[in-house]
């Protein structure tokens, strides 16, 4: 009987071994799906990992979070922080260039892309609570009717000054068609109010001309959906009316599209030309973009200056390198950094920089810009005009430029 009742014991024993053990584990993989490092595909949970990120900042985190729950006076919502954590998380990335935009935001950046959109035509440069700064006016739009330039600071709108206003307020104020808005402006030392309406705007992106018997003037503002169609029949109108040497004004063309940028450059390069590659964060050269086998073999003259940057110091550089330009004006933008563009189902969407431009002899334009073969400042009344302003007799660029090919002639 005592060896009956020790085996049963045993076995008694050994189950409840057994079921703590399976307890055990159950609550180790609950805790670990808890902590969203089992499941991630049905956990909702955010863990961060404790290798690469310090206790204190988790620890601040959560007592943020629990005091704004405690304290905070206002009506929110736990998608409002999560969104506004979303926004902390790129700009903690400090890349000018990587951006988390909202919906209208986001639609705004594609329609400007497309070459239509809804707008005033202003380009922000910058943003803080006190004012906006004005980058860039486009051509034709309501700001530039305004009279507003580059370098406006915008401080109020409807006399409500800029820190009342949340971002997107005031992008949807920028979107409504057919809103007036009254703009207050500090330019300098001085202080003014203009008056626009938002508007339907279609871009127009290239421009020609030409300037005598034998040159042909072709101006790129930006690099948008529409360019290389446009430049095309732009260049083959050109031809047709004589045209044996070219100036392409890149002066103040902000980049855009490059792949528009890389059909324009294979429209004027040879067969097998490089137009520039890219490199990763691994270092992995990828995206080596040639030219086909359409060419424009004759003389072409690229104007640059401190606004010319991205796509259009690319599209710049390729036809130096290839020995198809000469470059005049002053040292460009310097911006070479490739971003991809990911898009979410409410519309919103983050712009992210994933690689390096290389230009086709290996130089990366970033933080420093291409020096032009033939440095001509503009006169100093003129360095905050638009190009298109310059009285011709006054634009010493492309009056170096002229002369150059008159040289050439000779």
């Amino acid at each position: 009987m005592k060896q009956v009742y020790l085996k049963w014991g045993g076995l008694a024993l050994a189950a409840v071994m057994l079921i703590s053990i399976t307890a055990l584990i159950s609550f180790k993989v609950a805790h670990k799906s808890f902590e969203n490092e089992f499941f991630l595909s049905t956990s909702n949970k955010i863990s961060f990992d404790d290798e690469k990120v310090d206790a204190a900042y988790i620890a601040k985190f959560k007592e943020i979070k629990r005091r704004i729950g405690s304290d905070f006076y206002l009506t929110y919502t736990e998608n409002d922080l999560v969104e506004g954590a979303i926004k902390g998380m790129v700009d903690g990335l400090n890349d000018p260039y990587t951006k988390y935009y909202s919906a209208t935001e986001m639609k705004d950046r594609n329609d400007h892309l497309q070459g239509e959109y809804i707008g005033t035509g202003i380009e922000v440069s910058a943003q803080n609570e006190e004012y906006i700064l004005i980058g860039s006016i486009k051509d034709n739009s309501p700001a530039d009717y305004a009279g507003l330039k580059a370098g406006d600071m915008i401080v109020a709108i409807d006399t409500r000054v800029i820190a009342s206003f949340k971002s997107e307020e005031i992008w949807a104020l920028f979107a409504e068609n057919g809103r007036k808005l009254v703009l207050s402006i500090v330019r300098g030392e001085e202080s003014l109010d203009t008056e626009l309406t938002v508007s339907n705007i279609v871009e127009q992106s290239v421009f020609s001309e030409m300037l005598d018997s034998r040159i042909g003037y072709v101006r790129i503002s930006m690099f948008d959906a529409k360019v290389s169609r446009d430049f095309t029949t732009e260049v083959d109108a050109l031809l047709v009316k004589g045209m044996q040497a070219m100036i392409i004004d890149l002066r103040n063309n902000s980049g855009g599209l490059a792949s528009e940028m890389t059909r324009v450059a294979d429209s004027i390069l040879p067969d097998g030309k490089t137009i520039y590659y890219e490199m990763d964060k691994n270092q992995v050269k990828s995206q080596i973009k040639y030219s086909d086998a359409k060419a424009l073999n004759i003389p072409i003259v690229i104007l640059v200056n401190g606004s010319t940057a991205s796509a259009a110091e690319i599209f710049a550089s390729a036809l130096r390198d290839n020995q198809m330009a000469t470059l005049i004006g002053t040292k460009t933008f310097g911006k070479a950094v490739s971003q991809v563009t990911i898009p979410f189902e409410d519309g919103t969407g983050l712009v992210l920089t994933i690689s390096q431009f290389f230009t086709s002899s290996d130089y990366n334009i970033q933080g420093v810009g291409l020096a032009p073969d033939v440095v001509v400042e503009p006169l100093e009344i003129y360095k905050n005009t638009k190009v298109q302003y310059i009285p011709r007799e006054s634009d010493v660029q492309l009056t170096e430029a002229l002369q150059l090919f008159s040289a050439t002639a000779e």
